[in-house]
């Protein structure tokens, strides 16, 4: 006597059950609301002029804005416009010093901490 084994698959059904979220949109504008007024009250306003075109910032970290408008040759003079809360500072730099801010990170270090902002 020879026994039939069925090759039949076992398919359980699961419920799915569904769960209430907050709204995204919300939560987002939230967050966009506290960015800005973080940002507003710790970030600087930065402006590069050099090579006759101008550069905007508005950042956190100085040092990386001022290297990421770095030119491949320098030719004119270099001015850097800070302000931040109301304050505002002007540095001019010769041509170099204009080549030494963008390589020597000492130079621009220095450049960073001295100002009165």
């Amino acid at each position: 006597m020879s026994i039939k084994k069925s090759n039949k698959k076992i398919v359980k059904k699961v419920n799915t059950v569904k769960v209430s979220t907050p709204k995204v949109k919300k939560v987002k504008e939230e967050v966009n609301v506290i960015s800005k007024i973080a940002k507003s009250e710790n970030s600087y306003q930065l402006t590069v002029i050099l090579n006759d075109q101008v550069f905007d910032f508005e950042t956190d970290n100085l040092a990386e804005s001022i290297l990421s408008c770095t030119p491949e040759f320098l030719k004119t003079k270099l001015v850097l416009q800070f302000s931040r809360g109301g304050k505002k500072v002007e540095r001019v730099f010769s041509l170099f010093d204009g080549r030494r801010l963008f390589h020597n990170r000492y130079f621009l270090e220095n450049l960073i901490n001295n100002l009165s902002i």
